[in-house]
């Protein structure tokens, strides 16, 4: 094995998202579990926004989002449920997550200003975070143009709740891409750190979705029974992409979890194509 695989490939990061993974599925339908590990994968994300280990904080949270169930329905079969997650907690529904996001923004935001002198080395990561910085202004925009057309008869509707929610859905989403673009400029470990990371997933999720098919754990679609499975893994045929680059130097682990991505989402029922 080259180095450069053991570098990419890094078991140290794969093992414990998948153990991480696991215990999300065997968990995810009985609330008193799922209620407390979440409070505890809260209790650990306080700790590290706490220590200002920011960039720590934002893998754990890649590595937590993306094996979390968002969608209560496809879990319980019932529109309307609700099941415990790190976002979704009991009684603080999830303003925690939105705190958690929000916070990083006092210390981190007053510094985008003096990055402007890389602006030139790296611009594309540059030009993405002052785009992404405009999102939420462009969203309050074209989100009043629409209210004031009155577009698809949005006036007849509870739309003020829904503008709030999505406002400050997409506003906590930019915020992490924010941050995520100021330490890419600013740390050059976190590229390396981000990148196994993100490998790391990608590689997770298929052999966690292949897991809850052997353990036969289901979710629902309506009333059609579907592979249980963090929507996540309709990402994971991307991995592909790996293949073709020599730096990564993992073509056939590439190759081999791309065809398994393929067949579990177009063999198995899940809710990524509906009622397949």
């Amino acid at each position: 094995m080259s180095k450069s695989y053991r570098k990419n490939i890094d078991y140290r990061f794969i093992l414990p998202i998948i153990l991480l993974y696991t215990i999300h599925l065997l968990i995810i339908k009985i609330p008193i579990l799922s209620g407390s590990f979440g409070l505890l994968e809260f209790i650990i994300a306080g700790y590290l926004l706490y220590k200002k280990k920011v960039s720590y904080l934002l893998i754990y949270l890649l590595v937590i989002i993306a094996g979390t169930f968002d969608v209560p329905a496809f879990v319980t079969g019932e529109v309307g449920s609700v099941v415990y997650t790190f976002l979704f907690l009991p009684a603080i529904k999830g303003y925690h997550f939105y705190l958690l996001i929000c916070l990083p923004a006092l210390f981190i935001l007053p510094k985008l200003k003096k990055l402007k002198h890389l602006k030139k080395e790296y611009r594309q990561t540059y030009t993405l975070m002052s785009w992404v910085c405009r999102i939420p202004v462009l969203g309050i925009i074209f989100g009043l143009i629409g209210l004031l057309f009155n577009e698809n008869n949005i006036l007849h509707i509870d739309w003020i709740s829904y503008f709030i929610k999505d406002l400050i859905t997409y506003s906590t989403l930019s915020l992490l891409a924010i941050y995520i673009c100021y330490l890419l400029l600013t740390d050059s470990a976190f590229y390396f750190l981000l990148r196994k990371t993100l490998i790391a997933i990608l590689i997770s999720i298929p052999i966690c979705a292949v897991l809850s098919l052997l353990l036969k754990q289901n979710g629902w679609y309506g009333s059609e029974k579907i592979l249980l499975v963090p929507l996540t893994l309709f990402f994971t045929p991307l991995i592909i992409c790996f293949a073709f680059y020599e730096e990564y130097n993992m073509k056939k682990t590439a190759i081999s979890l791309f065809i398994i991505c393929l067949i579990l989402q177009f063999n198995y029922s899940n809710a990524l194509g509906g009622k397949s």
